[in-house]
């Protein structure tokens, strides 16, 4: 039967496989509308793959953070589809040294350790995770005869700023 009116008469869906980012030529052929008669022509297109941005970094520096399970310690930029779901998390706490150590304070966007973040419908987000760094205060007195040192407050790590009293 032949098709008459107006309005789409023809929706053409297929999957395209790629990256965020990804463009690729769309060659159409072999379009035949109401069996051939009257024939239609093909029309040749470009397609791009829609993606916004999330840009993922520790204060301080380099330090390491988890995106969609996988670890990585630099400030990162992901191209992601509109509107998804991602997870976020932070290893805690970081070694940086023997005697230094970063601890997890907050996310930016106020989440917690591990929490899932919706990447923006449009534009870029940012996301930072915040940490304190701790220095280890070890205290021994050689020879062990000597004496004896206490500290005010008794503990291992101290935030950097702190003030201890010996």
């Amino acid at each position: 039967s032949v098709l008459n009116g107006s309005g789409i008469i023809a929706v053409l869906q297929f999957e395209i496989i790629g990256n965020p980012g990804d463009t690729s030529d769309v060659k159409l052929s072999q379009i035949f509308l109401n069996a051939g008669e009257p024939s239609a022509t093909s029309h040749d297109g470009f397609v791009t793959v829609n993606f916004v941005e999330l840009i993922i970094a520790t204060d301080p520096e380099n330090l390491d953070f988890i995106f969609d399970a996988t670890t990585y310690n630099v400030t990162a930029k992901f191209k992601v589809a509109p509107n998804s779901s991602h997870t976020v998390n932070v290893p805690d706490p970081q070694n940086i040294t023997v005697d230094e150590r970063a601890v997890w304070q907050n996310w930016s966007d106020g989440g917690a350790k591990e929490h899932t973040i919706t990447a923006p419908a449009t534009g870029q987000e940012s996301l930072t995770a915040s940490f304190v760094v701790q220095y280890h205060l070890l205290l021994s007195v050689d020879p062990t005869s000597g004496g004896a040192i206490s500290k005010n407050l008794d503990q291992e790590w101290y935030n950097f700023g702190s003030t201890v009293e010996l």
